[in-house]
């Protein structure tokens, strides 16, 4: 790394950094190992048939959960616009900053300007199908927080709560998903309808139990 630049996000559990490399613009995400929800990173590791990790350390569970984030982040490299997943590290994650020709951040869904939000919603459908379909990827925390906007198109980012689809909470997630995106539209004057955008890209209707689970996540 030549240079760190500032920081894009701080949270509870984890902080995004900028950097340079080259001519490369980079984003740097560390996990606070003191004060990350490990009871909530276990669920999401239990049931991955990808990991076969017995309750150990706290150590080893943020090590996976940051592995588990890297192989999904690569997994939706090859389907959707997302930062290209470059190394994993222990409690450290190397990606592909999304950002203008000057560096600066891509801003959220929820803040960018001049979106046309029909079109928006169109995209952001497809792309969810792709991801569910081809990709075999719940994202598992999409919102118009997780959603950059660049030139138009939306980019996705913090895969860490994703699953694969063989995953025993890939539908309440998607449930979840899909009511996110909804409540998000249906504001900016777009129709929505959560059951039929799940019916879209499952081509199932939901279960009312995995709807009553993803009330608890």
């Amino acid at each position: 790394m030549d240079k760190y630049v500032g920081i894009i996000n701080s949270g509870k559990e984890s902080a995004v950094f900028s950097a340079v490399k080259g001519d490369k613009y980079l984003a740097v995400k560390v996990y606070r190992v003191a004060t990350c929800d490990f009871k909530t990173m276990w669920k999401y590791i239990q049931g991955d048939p990808r990991f076969h990790l017995s309750r150990s350390s706290t150590r080893k569970i943020i090590h996976t959960w940051v592995e588990k984030e890297f192989r999904n982040l690569k997994r939706a490299n090859n389907y959707v616009n997302s930062p290209k997943a470059i190394l994993r590290r222990e409690n450290v994650l190397l990606m592909e900053l999304i950002c203008d020709d000057n560096g600066i951040p891509s801003p959220r869904l929820k803040d960018a300007p001049d979106v046309d939000y029909e079109k928006m919603y169109h995209r952001i459908r497809k792309d969810m199908k792709i991801l569910y379909n081809d990709a075999e990827l719940v994202h598992g925390d999409l919102s118009e927080y997780n959603i950059l906007v660049k030139d138009g198109e939306p980019y996705y980012i913090d895969f860490s709560q994703g699953v694969v689809v063989r995953h025993p909470l890939s539908k309440p997630l998607l449930i979840r998903d899909v009511k996110n995106i909804c409540n998000f539209f249906k504001k900016k004057g777009i129709e929505c309808n959560y059951k039929e955008l799940y019916e879209y890209i499952t081509g199932e209707e939901i279960n009312p139990v995995d709807e009553e689970l993803a009330e608890e996540y």
